[in-house]
């Protein structure tokens, strides 16, 4: 029996209510700032002092140059198309496994890690499959501090290997239909030991199957 897999929208878990509200915030935003702007240039004229003149640093310049704020309220309003245009092609992202081998489809925005020039969509047999290989990620680091244990889950990685080419995925982030969402909240995550994230990238669902059918493929070659 066949196995689907799709591409979430990140390494955590999300809840219904937090989601809606960054979507409702995303749409607000330029008009958010628009209405920022008319008060503070409503306060300006009217020679009001206090907040006025608190951000008049930042907004100077784009109450003399109006094409500046144009420009900044075009691109954000521009991005939110492009932000559920990138979101349309993740969630069309597909990987079907089953006994003969897996098929995947990752349209360039979609994908979860680097592949080059990898096919957009294609068949590979198990049998052609002369190795698959598992990295462990890396703590996220900024500025010489490294992350906690559960930030390596965004950067893991399984590599399998053909002949002709090799295609890279990040399974943590591959949630397989029918079943519950595996991937943890960022307050579970945040409490994780390197123990505890290694357990929690083994038994994500592509992880598991991918590792089946090696454990399979291997033995049975050798």
């Amino acid at each position: 029996m066949a196995k689907n897999f799709s591409l979430s929208t990140g390494i955590y878990r999300v809840d219904q209510h937090k989601k809606i509200s960054l979507i409702v915030l995303l749409f607000m935003t330029p008009v958010i700032i628009g209405a920022v702007y008319v008060v503070w240039n409503s306060l300006s004229q009217s020679g009001e002092t206090g907040i006025g003149q608190s951000i008049s640093g930042f907004f100077f310049y784009l109450h003399q140059e109006q094409f500046m704020f144009l420009i900044l309220f075009v691109a954000l309003v521009l991005s939110i198309p492009l932000y559920f245009f990138s979101v349309h092609f993740r969630t069309s992202a597909s990987i079907t496994i089953d006994n003969q081998g897996f098929e995947y489809y990752l349209p360039f925005l979609a994908r979860d890690v680097s592949n080059k020039l990898s096919p957009t969509r294609n068949t590979i047999l198990w049998s052609d499959i002369s190795d698959i290989q598992v990295y462990q990620g890396k703590k996220s680091q900024t500025k010489s501090v490294k992350g906690v244990p559960s930030s390596r889950l965004d950067s893991a990685k399984i590599e399998i290997i053909t002949e002709d080419f090799r295609i890279v995925l990040n399974p943590y982030k591959w949630l397989q239909e029918g079943c519950d969402d595996h991937r943890l909240t960022i307050q579970d995550a945040a409490g994780l030991t390197e123990s505890a994230t290694n357990t929690a990238l083994k038994t994500s669902p592509l992880m598991e199957t991918f590792d089946s059918f090696k454990q399979s493929l291997f033995t049975e070659g050798s």
